[in-house]
């Protein structure tokens, strides 16, 4: 059975859209005309994008191209009433106002966008971090102990190592490179 919230819920946000991408067009017209109509359209979608689940890219779009349309119609004839924005709609050629309402949508849709991405983002939990022990150990990082020793530990390592050597570890030394001999010493030295 459906319940009357799924419903609602299209009504409530394109009422939301209004309310959001309308208003910000409005506070946009009066701080900068040029570009603050788009501004705050995308500000309004921004924040509409953020309250509301589901990317609600349509009615954003919607409202924009609403909110443009009620500014182009408040901007007609002052006091000339319905008959006066219908006048002022009318004598906008018809490319240039489907160019507006074209970057209105498109306005109001990205902020919707980049809105919904952030709150996603927000809410998306973290992968478990390592404990710090397994983060400083190099093998944890995938580095071998040489590497992360400074030069003067690793000659000091050496020199003890080649200080206890015999006959037998030099005769072992010619069949395994020099490269792994040293790593070897270097980790029993510090067992020790």
């Amino acid at each position: 059975m459906h319940d009357g919230s799924e419903h609602s819920r299209p009504f409530v946000t394109t009422v939301g859209a209004l309310a959001l991408v309308g208003g910000g067009a409005a506070v946009g017209v009066a701080a900068a005309s040029s570009v603050g109509t788009f501004l705050g359209m995308l500000a309004g979608g921004f924040l509409l994008g953020v309250t509301v689940s589901g990317r609600p890219l349509r009615a954003g779009a919607v409202a924009a191209a609403t909110a443009t349309l009620a500014i182009l119609a408040a901007a007609g004839v002052p006091g000339g009433g319905v008959t006066g924005g219908a006048a002022a709609l009318g004598s906008v050629s018809p490319g240039t106002l489907v160019v507006s309402l074209a970057l209105s949508a498109a306005a109001g849709g990205f902020g919707v966008h980049l809105g919904d991405d952030l709150r996603e983002g927000l809410s998306t939990p973290l992968p478990e971090a390592e404990s710090p022990r397994e983060q400083a150990s190099p093998e944890a990082r995938g580095m071998p102990e040489q590497a992360t020793r400074s030069s003067t530990g690793d000659r000091a390592a050496r020199t003890d190592a080649d200080v206890n050597t015999d006959a037998s570890t030099d005769a072992d030394a010619s069949t395994v490179p020099d490269a792994n001999a040293d790593a070897e010493r270097v980790r029993e030295s510090t067992e020790e």
